[in-house]
């Protein structure tokens, strides 16, 4: 009879223990918040969304006064909005914000844990200082070339100042690293500028006769027979020291005389202790290599050679015109201080002008002076070779 009550009693507690349900605090919790880690906002930016997807209680702690959370607690599922002021200085504000989840005892994810968003407020650009605590805005250096400056010019930049006394060029001046101080196409309009061409390839083996020159062309332009890859444009504008947050402005029109000139070419700005690359640098792949660039040289092998003139004695011009200008136009805003303005436009690949093939080296397309790549900075109302006129002169300007 004992063991029957003792049976009884086994089986009866077996069945409540089936019977039973699992407390709310054996049920799995839910709590996800997004984003996480670090937010970067903009100078001007006023407020950000969290969003929380949770069955529990939590509540919002921030360690910036100056920014609020609204709701800052809360149950369940909900959207946060974190507001904060604009940023007028020009350095970043820092805000570690938490959403802190209540602590549950005997749950099955008890490693619930708090979240930390910790939002990054970028700094305001530096306005350019204008008056007496620094630069207003005017032209540093403006260049116009015509044949009524050839004089000018002449001073400075003529052929023969690349040259020996047998009227070759010097086999210093074909070296690579060349630059001489004295060699130099200054700016006629506003004084303070100057263009320089900076040999950076060996073109010793290269035939000198009427090649691989600097100075001046027919309408008293700028040319360079004879680039190459590595090969610098040097243009300088002399000023009192700029601070940063100037914002300088560039406006250089160049052609391409031949269609063996190389065509792709990087505008740089000198930045405090560095170069930075101008507007939008693209990328073009060439036989398997990359190459960066942010200046196109384009000639067109079926376009019309030369201008002509109407029966009144007006010129012109070829609506499909074999060279093209194109035109440097980029405004850009010092992030450090400088001394001198300096902009440098370097050669950057062999591929020719009219894009029909890559060249293999300097005496491939030096072999004749017509075949020779020149590359010419136009006058704006010059027309040589069969193109439009460039229609602006090249200047450096500080703008507001």
């Amino acid at each position: 009879m004992k063991k029957f009550f003792a049976i009884l009693a086994i089986a009866s507690l077996f069945a409540v223990a089936c019977d039973e349900k699992p407390t709310p605090e054996d049920e799995a919790k839910t709590f996800n918040v997004t984003p996480t880690g670090d937010v970067n906002v903009a100078a001007d930016a006023t407020s950000i969304a969290i969003n929380v997807e949770a069955d529990i209680t939590w509540t919002v702690e921030c360690d910036n006064a100056a920014f609020s959370a609204s709701p800052a607690s809360g149950n369940g599922n909900a959207s946060i909005t974190v507001s904060f002021p604009a940023n007028e200085s020009t350095g970043s504000v820092t805000a570690v914000v938490k959403v802190v989840p209540e602590k549950v005892s005997g749950v099955k994810n008890a490693g619930i844990k708090t979240v930390t968003i910790n939002i990054i407020q970028a700094g305001k650009e530096p306005d350019v200082p204008v008056g007496p605590e620094g630069p207003a805005a005017k032209v540093l250096a403006e260049w116009e070339f015509s044949t009524d400056y050839a004089d000018f010019f002449n001073a400075h930049f003529t052929f023969e100042l690349a040259k020996d006394s047998d009227k070759k060029p010097t086999a210093e001046s074909n070296a690579q690293g060349f630059l001489r101080e004295d060699h130099y196409c200054p700016s006629n309009k506003t004084e303070g500028g100057k263009i320089r061409f900076w040999n950076g390839s060996d073109k010793t083996a290269v035939n000198p006769d009427g090649r691989c020159k600097r100075g001046m062309g027919n309408a008293a332009e700028p040319c360079w027979y004879g680039n190459w890859v590595g090969d610098v444009v040097y243009i300088n504008a002399a000023t009192e020291p700029l601070p940063a947050g100037t914002k300088l402005h560039l406006v250089c029109p160049l052609r391409p005389n031949t269609n063996n000139t190389l065509k792709y070419w990087l505008v740089e700005i000198l930045d405090g202790d560095k170069f930075v690359a101008l507007g939008d640098v693209k990328t073009v792949n060439i036989n398997g290599i990359d190459v960066k660039y942010n200046v196109e040289l384009v000639y067109d092998n079926n376009g019309v050679g030369d201008t002509s003139f109407d029966g009144e004695g007006n010129t012109v011009y070829p609506e499909n015109p074999k060279q093209y200008n194109t035109i440097i136009d980029e405004t850009y805003t010092l992030t450090a201080p400088v001394s001198e303005v300096e902009y440098h436009i370097t050669c950057q690949s062999l591929m020719m002008a009219d894009g029909s093939r890559e060249a293999t080296d300097i005496g491939d397309v030096s072999t004749g002076k017509r075949a020779n790549p020149v590359l010419r900075i136009p006058y704006k109302d010059s027309s040589n070779g069969g193109c439009t006129p460039a229609g602006v002169n090249m200047l450096i300007e500080i703008v507001e």
